[in-house]
């Protein structure tokens, strides 16, 4: 490592608000000269104690044609066969573009970071691939996996929802749901920080799970904020995303959110099929996931989902867990100053929780200090909000999320003795139509803001997606309906590390509303 000089010493300490003297400058500039050394044989030590990488498989890519790729969910096709058999076997996949594939460009979707193409598999990619999945593609998403898709211009075109062209697709997972909704995908992976999986797949049709946090590991994806971070699956049909989440599920060895709640559904979960068929679901609905401001027509199809439910016979009851209403409040400080964090840590939630191959932290760190303007302005303006609340909160949030995480856990946690599921409309409200600016000046100003749905109401929203990513709780959202612009969805909420039993719950329960009369 280069050994500073006294001037570089000086102006550093200033960098850090640290008025040294010369005699101070000397000293430490000294002291560096003597423990730095030691790092010279850091290259060495490091790569004894590392695998030797795999070789790069050959694996054929290509950018997809406007007819192949109507609605621009793909930023590229390619074909990776997975095994031979396995309970995944002839299933295509797209892979959120913020998920390693070896041999594939990953873009973040954006310019910023060149033309890196990983020289490995994330985990969540190698399990798919080993229970026979096919993965047919990189999926297009909001530019680093920031926003709810919109408004804007973005580097590899907007995302067109499926069921309703000039309608929003959602965010920031926005291609993986397009790609199932469209039909150029059986499953997709997604992203989930705040609602991205969820939002888009239910304004695109389809189902996505967000999965109790560290069920699933992240190695390999890119993330923003250690707890709030998930990676899921998105499909068509719950049986697909089942299966999916079985390959997907356990530990690694290299993801410490993995060593936290519980990670596989308890033995008193894991009911014969008899039982839970034998089973009357207790359903209860979340007084505070209902929005007054939602829309008509989802607050009208969430109605009738639930009259259906009475009508054969489940138990449906109101519940009430107040924290629901007050959550974005609280988690959206700390996830803002957690941005500032992200960003000047090299774009990585926290270096040592999961699988951080080399080639990638120095992908990103050329990117940061060779063309920080490629960053899209959107993501920008969150890093600048970010870096203005953490400058003056001074981490007061960072240090009150673990309380407040445990108060909203326990909340919610006490209402499993009444219920065994809690729902609520996914989005309260339809996807707004894209916006891509009549001028450069009106364009530039959506980039800001976010456009239709301005950050300062991202919460309208996020409301019943984003405090679950703040608990870490399981959450599923299924289609119930579809209107001109676009699709409206169910939120299905369970017990953390009940994941399995809340897909089988959800399946019944959605099975009684496609059998019921329209």
């Amino acid at each position: 490592m280069i050994r500073p000089d006294a001037e570089q010493v000086r102006q550093l300490g200033a960098d850090l608000g640290f008025d040294l003297d010369p005699v101070d400058t000397e000293h430490i500039c000294a002291l560096l000269h003597d423990v730095l050394p030691a790092f010279d044989g850091y290259e060495e030590a490091a790569r004894s104690f590392s695998a030797p990488p795999s070789p790069t498989p050959e694996r054929r890519w290509w950018r997809p044609s406007v007819a192949g790729n109507p609605h621009r969910a793909l930023i590229h096709a390619c074909v990776v066969p997975g095994s031979t058999s396995g309970p995944l076997h002839g299933k295509r996949v797209a892979i959120k573009d913020c998920i390693a594939i070896a041999g594939v460009p990953m873009t973040l979707g954006t310019k910023f970071l060149g033309d890196y193409v990983p020289d490995f598999d994330a985990t969540v990619v190698a399990r798919l691939l080993e229970a026979g999945a096919t993965i047919v593609g990189t999926a297009n998403l909001e530019p680093l996996a920031c926003g709810i898709g919109v408004a804007g211009s973005r580097d590899f075109g907007h995302v067109d929802n499926p069921l309703a062209p000039g309608y929003s697709a959602g965010g920031s997972s926005s291609g993986s749901a397009a790609a199932v909704a469209s039909g150029l995908a059986d499953l997709a992976l997604g992203t989930d920080t705040l609602g991205s999986i969820r939002v888009p797949a239910a304004w695109c049709g389809i189902s996505g799970l967000k999965p109790t946090h560290g069920l699933v590991p992240q190695s390999g994806a890119l993330g923003h904020e250690f707890f709030h971070d998930h990676v899921g699956p998105m499909a068509a049909d719950l049986d697909t995303l089942r299966r999916a989440l079985a390959a997907l599920a356990g530990p690694d060895g290299l993801d410490s959110r993995q060593t936290g709640p519980p990670h596989r559904d308890r033995p008193a979960d894991l009911a014969s099929t008899q039982d839970r068929e034998r089973e009357v679901p207790r359903i209860g609905v979340l007084r505070e996931g209902l929005s007054e401001a939602g829309d008509p027509a989802v607050q009208a199809a969430f109605a009738r989902a639930v009259d259906t439910w009475r009508s054969v016979g489940a138990s449906v009851r109101e519940v009430s867990a107040p924290v629901h209403r007050t959550l974005a409040g609280v988690q959206m400080p700390f996830f803002y100053e957690s941005l500032a964090t992200w960003w000047h840590s090299g774009l990585l939630d926290r270096p040592q929780d999961g699988m951080r191959p080399r080639d990638l932290v120095d992908a990103l760190a050329r990117a940061q200090a060779d063309h920080p303007d490629l960053l899209p302005l959107f993501v920008r303006t969150l890093v600048v909000l970010g870096t203005y609340v953490q400058k003056h909160s001074r981490w007061r949030y960072s240090a009150d999320v673990v309380t407040t995480r445990a108060h909203a856990r326990a909340e919610y946690d006490s209402l499993w003795d009444d219920v065994d599921i809690l729902v609520m409309p996914t989005v309260p409200i339809l996807p707004p139509r894209y916006e891509l600016g009549r001028t450069s000046e009106e364009a530039r100003t959506l980039a800001v803001t976010g456009g239709v749905i301005p950050l300062a109401t991202l919460a309208s929203v996020t409301m019943n997606t984003a405090p679950f990513n703040f608990t870490g709780h399981p959450a599923l959202t299924l289609p119930i309906a579809r209107t001109r612009a676009g699709g409206i969805g169910m939120q299905f909420v369970g017990p953390l590390g009940a994941d399995h039993r809340l897909v089988d719950l959800a399946e019944r329960l959605h099975t009684e509303l496609d059998h019921s009369p329209p």
